[in-house]
């Protein structure tokens, strides 16, 4: 990934250049974090769950679920705050200044690590976002309240 991001960057000729981290952060800007550019993710899709589209008040998002050494809160890890439904769902982690959602983690499934949402990487990298960060499938896609048929994309829908 990190090959394809270099180049992506050398490319758009607006004198940014390429790091070994992307860096992204909530609304307000209290919490900052990084994600190392040439991670391999376990997971990067669309989810249509009515758990997160809840969470997220938007009818489906974007999440790429990293290992966790790849992904590290830099700056505002006093005002992350996490919530769960029960002990085994979802932890959802979020700023409790602006309400951002930051990440996920699902105890039931530790190996899939931590989910980061690219929306919130910085603007340059999400124009250019890396191929190993586009979504593959919309998760859950029977429960879409969009009508996926009217996308103009190819992904698979699972």
């Amino acid at each position: 990934c990190e090959r394809e991001f270099s180049q992506k960057v050398v490319d758009m000729d607006d004198g940014v250049v390429p790091s070994e981290k992307l860096e992204g952060n909530c609304y307000c800007g209290g919490i900052k974090f990084t994600v190392d550019s040439d991670v391999r993710p376990n997971v990067k899709a669309f989810c249509h769950c009515e758990s997160c589209r809840r969470a997220h008040a938007a009818p489906m998002y974007q999440v790429v679920y990293v290992p966790e050494t790849s992904f590290r809160i830099v700056q505002g890890v006093d005002l992350v705050q996490a919530y769960s439904r029960n002990d085994t769902s979802i932890i959802r982690s979020f700023c409790s200044k602006c309400g951002s959602r930051i990440c996920n983690t699902l105890p039931s499934k530790p190996e899939l690590g931590v989910g980061f949402f690219p929306a919130l990487l910085g603007e340059t990298v999400q124009h250019n976002l890396p191929g190993c960060f586009r979504p593959d499938y919309h998760y859950l896609s029977h429960e879409a309240v969009l009508n996926l048929d009217e996308l103009k994309e190819s992904l698979p829908r699972k």
